[in-house]
């Protein structure tokens, strides 16, 4: 467990959030490489998940979590584009 977790539901984890994401990322590496680009969704499908993710299509989130290709290009675009938010309707 790490000496200052960041929250208490990292606490109880034992693992950081980062260090979550970072495990995710290297099973989809590992698991679903795909460096055919096999069925992958439109470079704007993934600029648009980047920019507004609360708006995302369903396949496109779940894609991204099985193709290492995309979800390394849709980490290189978050890091990259300003997020959307936007508000919930109740």
């Amino acid at each position: 467990m790490k000496n200052n977790p960041h929250s208490h539901h990292e606490e109880k984890a034992g693992i950081t959030e980062q260090e979550l994401i970072e495990a995710f990322a290297q099973v989809v590496r590992e698991d679903y490489p795909n460096p055919e680009r096999k069925s992958c969704p439109s470079q704007g499908a993934l600029e648009q998940t980047a920019v507004s993710p609360t708006c995302a299509s369903q396949s496109v989130l779940e894609h991204i979590a099985k193709c290492a290709a995309c979800l390394q290009e849709f980490d290189r675009l978050r890091h990259t584009v300003t997020p959307v938010t936007v508000p919930r309707t109740e």
